[in-house]
């Protein structure tokens, strides 16, 4: 890494930067350095004028109203909390998802969310609005958003049952008692 040590700043745990330049983990970017980015959880960092991924320009139509919603969680992809993480954010009028384990460098609009306002982040892939719950960025199919809630990075229950990544798994008739999952 080459920072000026009486300039640098970290945005957030994976991303510091000087005037001249911005690192995301030990990869340099080839991106605008200004005084006003800020980190925005682990998937996000810009400004007003702009919000970045780990690949690029997240593509967000009105970075001046984004904010990301927290906590990011790990992919689906990787094993551990240290590999490929995943989040979402919204703007004024779209929510979106990004996951670092595509090559996508954009985040993807979950255009399925009518209220972006309402999104919140159950945790891992898992995310719901007061109608739909999101795997993904994408429509859990089947899953109730009031009772939904997350048992890890990967599995979630419902009164329906348990998920696994956007998947049920388990019918709540096919349970034989409750089950906690670690």
């Amino acid at each position: 890494m080459k920072l000026r040590s009486d300039k640098v700043r970290a945005l957030n745990a994976v991303i510091a930067c000087d005037d001249d330049v911005l690192y995301w983990g030990e990869y340099r970017q080839i991106r605008p350095v200004r005084d006003t980015l800020q980190g925005m959880g682990r998937v996000f960092y810009g400004d007003q004028d702009g919000i970045w991924t780990t690949y690029g320009n997240a593509k967000i139509a009105d970075p001046a109203s984004f904010e990301a919603l927290l906590p990011a969680g790990p992919s689906r992809y990787c094993n551990s909390a240290s590999g490929y993480q995943c989040g979402y954010g919204r703007d004024a009028n779209q929510a979106y998802y990004f996951d670092e384990a595509t090559s996508t460098k954009h985040a993807s609009v979950i255009r399925a969310c009518k209220a972006p306002d309402e999104l919140e982040v159950v945790g891992g892939v898992y995310a719901r609005d007061r109608k739909n719950v999101y795997a993904e960025g994408r429509i859990l199919k089947g899953a109730d958003a009031a009772s939904f809630e997350r048992l890890n990075a990967k599995f979630a229950r419902d009164k329906n049952g348990i998920w696994y990544v956007g998947y049920l798994v388990i019918k709540s008739e096919d349970l034989l008692e409750p089950v906690e999952l670690m």
